[in-house]
């Protein structure tokens, strides 16, 4: 699909929603068509009934359109004109897989790699932007996880037994989350403070000696929220040296000042550590495809500490149709790695980031309403400073040792505006705008008269358009665009033992154009199509050749098609299909595939209740078509693979037993695998099969 195809495409979508505008008071009546179309949303008695009771749902749910989630702000999925996917309670509940990236990653236009496995070290993109995983923005509970260092998300910092929702929001949708968000964005929302005192458990045992344990408490003590859960897991992890251990807990509190100001405090903390087995050579896969990397220690691993607070206030004027909203955020970061590599430049690595980030949003909603429309004016401003520090030192073989401390103080401030207009509850339009500026001081402590001083901004606009054949069936368009500066790691610090910085590099902007259908239904389900196409200039890709991160022109067109439908409350199915053609633009690489983006994925499952207390999940994902990360050339094609997983569990009044498998059929298959783009490849193999199972209660 080219640009001229999309342009043509936006004006027959006009053209074709003033003929549907016109025709539109003369809807016949008693077809079927018509009784599927304008299925009474009433009876889905609710949205948080339709969650618990659906796995697969997107009708009446309400989704985030402002930077802040909040009442005024969010908005009816199927109100947005834009792909957007919604993952709920029951399907991260029943879902088999072990992981949360794992349940994304069944989504369309979601890529993943993982170079551990069991959502240890995962990485996941949207539309196309594969790699190393760092252009999608990350918010947890409205603050952003993405570290400020690297732009990469630490998945496992985040375990699924706290999320209440997951919203993923491709490209087009982003431009009013700012900087960072050049793919899209996935928000995170994890469980409120219930109205009733409830306590839940789940405990599981599994291959290579895992074991996990979670725990959460929720109620009122007077008129006071509280919500409080603990995650403990440790397991010996599929290959050597890829051990783990992790403590988490969440503590969330919501107090209502009056019936108009309510204050809110989310209260993250979590301590991980995870073994580094290492990539593998072919030949050392063939033999032994669980060892460490033999030029590795059994010593190398990360070892994490975050803590994360947010401090929300909502402010609502009724009588004016307003909404005041602000989030205080504080997150702080420590890892610490000892990383050991071989070759003529090897040596061990040791190297300490610490990240601190004080932020504040300050978000207006505006809701105003007429007999024929409905407008939501959402605008506010953004602050963020992150002070990033990292000693490092690194011990060669040959030569040694080198050691350097360097950091960096970012500082963003951003403005936003979004116009979403409802007209005749049929015409929907959506404009948004937002700007962007970021300020670096980057610092070489051990030679300071390198220090340097740098700075980026942008205007990223955004329009779409929605018409509504019916309650459930729309078609919609979108542009807009995403900005994304260069990350501390690319400005400060590349490779372990070269120590190549880039901190002329530019900024990147990716401009997103899509189309859709989709008929959506809280009871029914959903079924949609997306075609976009997505033109990036000075794209930050990693050159191995060079050792520098550089900016490269690309593109990437494809189709999103995906069904979600509850045949009955005993029997649900899902299916998608993504096809991506990601290039490069220009330059010495023009017409080549960007490196470890699947040309086409599917997933496809079922859930089935078949007796009165069992029930049985199966779900398939298969990938294909991609080449090894930093293979510019496309010399070096990954092996395709699919895999399958599933659980059954029987469930009794309060109680629930359960057993999941994933990768039930054996699949060998890397799905990081790297190269040097001349002649060598490494391979990062994943678990064969793993099981599970375990005990869930609730009081």
């Amino acid at each position: 699909m080219t640009t001229r195809l999309l342009i043509r495409s936006i004006l027959f979508f006009s053209a074709f929603t003033l003929f549907c505008e016109s025709v539109s008071a003369e809807k016949k009546e008693g077809t079927f068509l018509d009784d599927i179309l304008n299925f009474p949303f009433e009876s889905a008695q609710g949205f948080e009934k339709t969650l618990e009771t659906y796995i697969f749902n997107l009708g009446e749910v309400l989704v985030s359109t402002g930077r802040i989630s909040s009442e005024f702000a969010d908005e009816t999925a199927t109100n947005l004109p834009h792909n957007i996917t919604l993952i709920g309670p029951r399907e991260i509940k029943e879902n088999s897989s072990f992981s949360l990236p794992e349940i994304l990653h069944q989504k369309e236009g979601v890529t993943l790699s993982d170079e551990t496995g069991l959502g240890l070290n995962a990485r996941l993109d949207l539309r196309g932007f594969g790699g190393e995983a760092k252009q999608a923005l990350v918010l947890f509970d409205g603050i952003r996880a993405v570290e400020p260092f690297d732009n990469s998300m630490v998945w496992h910092l985040y375990p699924k037994e706290f999320i209440r929702q997951v919203e993923i929001r491709r490209g087009g949708g982003s431009t009013i989350n700012g900087e960072g968000a050049l793919s899209g964005v996935i928000r995170l929302k994890t469980k409120d403070p219930t109205e009733q005192i409830k306590i839940t458990g789940d405990a599981s045992w599994g291959d290579f000696k895992l074991q996990k344990y979670f725990v959460d408490a929720s109620g009122k003590v007077g008129n006071i929220g509280i919500y409080t859960g603990a995650y403990y897991a440790q397991t010996d992890g599929y290959r050597n040296n890829s051990d783990h251990e992790a403590v988490s807990f969440l503590i969330k509190s919501e107090l209502p000042i009056t019936n108009l100001i309510v204050l809110k405090n989310n209260f993250y903390f979590a301590d991980h550590e995870t073994g580094i087995p290492g990539p593998l050579s072919q030949a050392e896969v063939d033999a032994n495809r669980r060892q460490q990397d033999p030029d590795g220690q059994p010593g190398d691993q990360f070892a994490d500490k975050l803590i994360q607070n947010g401090l929300t206030l909502n402010y609502r004027i009724e009588r004016l149709g307003i909404e005041l909203s602000d989030l205080l955020g504080y997150r702080l970061r420590q890892q610490n790695s000892t990383q050991s590599f071989g070759g003529f430049f090897g040596g061990t690595s040791i190297s300490d980031i610490e990240t601190e980030t004080f932020s504040n949003v300050l978000q207006g909603s505006w809701i105003t309403e007429g007999e024929s429309f409905r407008s939501n004016l959402i605008t506010g401003a953004e602050w963020s400073k992150d002070d990033i520090g990292n000693p490092f030192e690194f011990t060669s073989f040959a030569f040694g040792p080198f050691s350097a401390e360097r950091s960096v103080d970012r500082q963003m401030i951003g403005a936003f505006l979004q116009v979403h207009l409802t007209i005749r509850d049929r015409l929907i339009l959506e404009s948004g705008l937002r700007w962007d500026k970021i300020d670096w001081e980057i610092y070489d402590l051990r030679m300071p008269h390198l220090q340097k001083r740098k700075k980026a901004k942008h205007t990223s606009p955004k329009l779409g358009v929605e018409f509504k054949f019916s309650d459930a069936l729309s078609i919609y368009t979108s542009y807009s665009d995403a900005f994304k500066v260069p990350d501390a790691n690319t400005l400060i610090f590349e490779t372990p033992n070269l120590f190549t910085p880039n901190p002329d590099i530019d900024p990147q902007i990716a401009r997103h154009t899509e189309i859709g259908l989709r008929y959506a239904h809280p009871l029914i389900g959903s079924v949609r199509t997306d075609i976009f196409y997505v033109e990036t200039k000075k794209e930050i890709l990693f050159n191995d050749i060079t050792n520098l991160n550089e900016n490269f022109d690309t593109k990437r067109q494809g189709i999103e098609l995906a069904a979600e439908l509850a045949l009955n409350e005993r029997a649900q199915v899902f299916a998608n299909l993504t096809y991506t053609k990601a290039e490069f633009d220009n330059g010495a690489f023009d017409g080549k595939t960007i490196p470890l983006v699947p040309e086409s994925k599917w997933s496809a499952g079922v859930l089935l209740k078949p007796l009165k207390h069992l029930m049985v999940s199966v779900q398939a994902t298969g990938v294909y078509d991609q080449f090894a990360l930093n293979d510019f050339n496309n010399i070096f094609p990954m092996n395709d693979y699919w895999i399958l997983g599933g659980k059954v569990a029987y469930q009794k009044e309060n109680w629930e037993f359960y057993l999941r498998v994933q990768n039930i059929l054996g699949e060998e298959y890397s799905s990081f695998v790297t190269s040097n783009a001349v002649d060598t490849v490494n391979h990062n193999p994943a678990p064969t099969s793993s099981i599970e199972a375990g005990f869930r209660f609730e009081i």
